[in-house]
């Protein structure tokens, strides 16, 4: 399982890169409105939005 998650505002990648690596991969995109490269300079110390994906994706199995 894989899934491609990636801020609108990223200032490192890219959006659009995100959004084509995730076609390509024929994969799961979640764009995210504000997060920039979702690092704790970014404000990021935990991420609920991973968390709930690998929960499901574990589901899954």
């Amino acid at each position: 399982s894989r899934a491609v998650i990636a801020a609108k505002d990223d200032y490192i990648v890219p959006f659009q890169l995100s959004e084509n690596l995730s076609k390509q991969l024929d994969t799961s995109f979640y764009p995210v409105k504000k997060g920039g490269h979702f690092l704790e300079d970014d404000g990021f110390i935990t991420f609920k939005l991973v968390y709930d994906i690998l929960n499901n994706m574990m589901k899954t199995v």
